[in-house]
């Protein structure tokens, strides 16, 4: 019986963050980690993380769900002819994962870019997250409070040998 491979719609964000999971933790690499939030920031080099903790936010943006199928616009950028990036756009505003931009060179991932939205009852907040595999991630969230001012927290992390 030949075994079935998955399909998957859409760029396959969870098999590529734990491929890189894998990349990452057999270079040993250290993270140079900084967070700010408000006027203050905090820096730190870890030499002791757990990368699936560390990219969590990237691996639960995955749009590859059955109910999606016809959730996203999808817009495949060619340059002569190979594949220079994917766009992928929520067509419903009840989705979280609004946008997720691929960006490719030598037909490799050069660059991921995603944005996140939760609006609720008290606060609207909103994530933009972008991977770069070759020197780190950033975390930008913008958290608005009704009633009080918007909040703006960075996390950065850079890739160190």
């Amino acid at each position: 019986m030949a075994s079935q491979q998955k399909y998957a719609p859409f760029f396959d964000l969870e098999t590529y963050f734990n491929q890189e999971i894998t990349r990452l933790e057999q270079q040993q690499i250290k993270l140079k980690k900084r967070i700010s939030l408000g006027d203050k920031t905090e820096e730190k080099i870890l030499t002791e993380y757990d990368l699936s903790d560390e990219l969590t936010f990237f691996l639960d943006a995955n749009i590859n769900k059955t109910a999606w199928l016809d959730q996203y616009a999808v817009d495949s950028i060619f340059v002569e002819e190979t594949l220079s990036g994917l766009r992928y756009l929520a067509k419903n505003e009840d989705l979280k994962i609004k946008k997720v931009t691929i960006d490719f060179e030598n037909q490799t991932v050069a660059q991921i870019e995603i944005i996140k939205r939760n609006p609720t009852i008290i606060a609207d907040a909103e994530q933009q997250l972008k991977y770069q595999p070759k020197t780190g991630y950033s975390i930008e969230h913008l958290q608005e409070i009704r009633l009080g001012k918007p909040q703006v927290l960075k996390i950065e992390v850079d890739f160190l040998p």
